[in-house]
């Protein structure tokens, strides 16, 4: 199975079939959905326990059992992210655009979403009586995901069948919501994707908090209620998880010293960013690097509260987020 990597120029599938599965349990690298966003489309099914998902802000709690549960869906551009709990999950990302076809009756209502006129539903929760008749999501989306899983020869094809008869049953259940178009709300997600963008390309660099703030056009305490509000976390907080996620992939190669993984990802302190790293991870660079080579189970980062080790942390108007200022510092995904 494909392993998922978060940062948003990931490209899924390929430009000829532009639709990726993946199958996510604890020992998956990237068990937890790290913040991120994409122009892509995800249908996420929980499938064991219980996963906390947040879509532009709004907190959702899934649970699943038996292989089927509660239905995810991210729209196009949502800011979104996971927490599993105990969790198994299964993920499918796709390009709606590719289901248009020329003189096709579907496409009026495919427009309708790509231009935003209506959006699926984020969460759909799980009832037993979905599992029964033609109409059942769960039943068509295990269809679905097993069909990509497998990719036996016709897959394509069963593939394209069975989205539409998916989208069909999302109209005939009327599975949309209208999109909050709002001025402020709409300003406030565009600046959030602005803020992960730039993390995402200066994460080498120092980043100070009055950047973002020039950035978005806010003033800096307005930056870090953003990043609150919208995925509960403050600006260092999410700079510094992103760059020990950088840290991990690096690691994986043997050839990488824990000295220059620290410098490639932002850190200008050795100590300082082992420290971070084992916050994230409840291991040292060189326990994670140990373990890797030895072949041992996949670490993953951990769900760190936002109370925890805040004596590091700082978030004046100036404040510089390098690896040796604070302990929240420039990390996403």
């Amino acid at each position: 199975m494909q392993e998922i990597i978060l940062k948003e120029s990931k490209e899924h599938g390929d430009i000829s079939f532009p639709f990726a599965y993946y199958h996510v349990t604890s020992s998956h690298p990237r068990y937890v959905m790290e913040t991120h966003w994409h122009e892509e489309y995800e249908i996420c099914r929980v499938l064991e326990g219980e996963l906390k998902v947040t879509i532009d802000g709004q907190t959702y709690m899934g649970k699943g059992s038996n292989g089927t549960g509660d239905i995810f869906i991210f729209n196009s551009g949502s800011v979104h992210s996971a927490e599993p709990i105990n969790c198994v999950y299964e993920c499918m990302v796709f390009d709606l655009h590719f289901l248009l076809r020329e003189r096709s009756l579907s496409n009026s209502f495919i427009y309708s979403i790509l231009y935003n006129q209506r959006q699926f539903k984020p969460h759909i929760p799980f009832v037993s009586k979905d599992l029964e008749g033609p109409e059942s999501l769960n039943r068509t989306l295990g269809q679905l995901f097993t069909v990509l899983q497998e990719q036996t020869i016709g897959y394509e094809l069963k593939t394209f069948g069975l989205m539409y008869y998916l989208l069909g049953i999302f109209e005939h259940r009327d599975l949309f919501v209208l999109p909050n178009d709002t001025g402020q709300a709409v300003n406030r997600i565009m600046k959030m994707r602005m803020a992960l963008s730039y993390i995402h390309r200066n994460y080498k660099n120092t980043i100070c908090l009055n950047e973002l703030s020039e950035l978005l056009e806010l003033r800096p305490q307005s930056v870090v209620k953003l990043f609150k509000d919208i995925i509960n976390k403050k600006p260092m907080e999410y700079i510094n998880s992103y760059r020990v996620q950088c840290a991990m992939e690096m690691l994986k190669d043997q050839t990488q010293t824990v000295t220059n993984v620290a410098y490639e990802c932002g850190f200008t302190d050795v100590s300082y960013f082992t420290k971070v790293f084992k916050k994230f991870t409840n291991k040292t660079p060189r326990e994670y690097l140990k373990n890797a080579h030895d072949g041992g189970d996949i670490l993953h980062m951990v769900n760190v509260p936002n109370s925890v080790d805040t004596s590091l942390e700082d978030e004046g108007d100036d404040t510089m987020m390098n690896a040796k200022a604070i302990d929240k510092k420039v990390y996403l995904a």
